[in-house]
């Protein structure tokens, strides 16, 4: 078992309210990662998000085809993950958003750093994520953005990445 942990006080511009911290805990097991972010000391919602591990290349009845305006912008890699409500409102659209693209910054900067030293299999990811949905409650996808960007830089300090 492997743990890691940080606390940032999210500034004021992001959102609103003056000195709020987020505490962001991380813990590897050999089979899954769980992340609590605590929002002032608060968590409200509990996601599963499994990577379904899904390749370009892959063949069988389920085959993949992507269309010459695939190849432009590519495919929508956050398809690979499956988001599942544990706890929490399962109408929110924003929350199992912020969890695929932490998902997704576990698998392109976190796992090839290979800090925890587990090796972990990328395909066969699973992250148990809680959080408050109050962080994302502000109705200005600006706002919204640039705490992901804010929380995703954080989660890569607590790396030291």
């Amino acid at each position: 078992m492997f743990h890691k942990r940080v606390t940032v006080v999210v500034p004021e511009d992001l959102k609103h309210g003056n000195g709020r911290v987020l505490e962001i805990f991380a813990i590897h097991f050999s089979n899954k990662i769980v992340i609590q972010m605590a929002w002032n000391g608060e968590m409200d919602s509990t996601y599963e998000v499994i990577s379904k591990g899904l390749a370009e290349t892959e063949t069988g009845p389920n085959t993949l085809e992507f269309s010459d305006e695939d190849d432009v912008y590519g495919p929508d890699k956050l398809a690979n993950f499956q988001v599942v409500t544990l706890l929490g409102d399962a109408n929110d659209m924003k929350t199992p958003i912020v969890c695929t693209q932490i998902a997704e910054l576990y698998q392109k900067v976190v796992f090839p750093a290979q800090i925890d030293g587990l090796g972990g299999n990328e395909r066969d990811s699973r992250f148990v994520i809680s959080l408050s949905r109050k962080l994302w409650q502000n109705n200005e996808s600006n706002a919204d953005f640039g705490l992901l960007v804010f929380v995703l830089q954080s989660i890569r300090k607590m790396y030291g990445i």
